[in-house]
């Protein structure tokens, strides 16, 4: 018996190698870097200072009584898993430019537009007064949550207020990555 397979088939397996290879070296050339971890104490004083006062300043902005971020925060509080709990923790990756201008913003989506909206519009385009030292990693990722009872079931001017209780900052670039948690 003849065990020659087709030569259509032997065509379609090369074919077939060929794709998988060539997708696996696009893919690998595609990929990010991997960040490198550094500890905060060898984080240089003046990323981590930097980044304290960079969620100090956006937290404040999440804190604002505009329309957008009363709505935010309304969403989020909505979020809770009970009244007494803190809203799930919110992961920013921040892009601040020399001039100290947020640039981009990334997180996980809301599912509802609005939200993802006014998040955009309290975040981009705000400058902070200090710009980012040189050399420090981007993007610069925070992490805010809302304490209990920040927010009111109606909100009011005088009640709605935003908290940062836990602050994870970690600022991280193709080349590498500082991590911290303040508490």
């Amino acid at each position: 018996m003849n065990s020659k397979v087709p030569r259509a088939t032997r065509f379609a397996r090369r074919a077939w190698k060929l794709a998988s290879a060539l997708g696996v070296g696009i893919a690998l050339c595609a990929s990010p870097a991997t960040a490198q971890s550094v500890s905060l104490e060898q984080a240089p004083a003046e990323w981590v200072r930097y980044a304290g006062y960079a969620t100090k300043t956006i937290t404040t902005w999440l804190e604002a009584q505009s329309e957008a971020a009363v709505r935010l925060r309304t969403y989020l509080d909505a979020t809770r898993s009970a009244p007494d709990q803190p809203t799930a923790p919110l992961m920013l990756k921040i892009w601040i430019d020399k001039d100290g201008k947020v640039s981009r913003i990334e997180h996980t989506p809301f599912a509802h537009d609005e939200a993802n909206a006014d998040l955009r519009a309290l975040i981009v385009g705000g400058e902070l007064d200090v710009s980012p030292p040189a050399g420090m990693l981007l993007p610069l990722r925070i992490l805010v949550q809302l304490p209990p009872g920040s927010v009111p079931a109606v909100p009011s001017d005088s009640a709605t207020k935003i908290g940062a209780s836990t602050a994870s900052l970690s600022l991280a670039s193709h080349a590498g990555a500082v991590s911290s948690t303040i508490h």
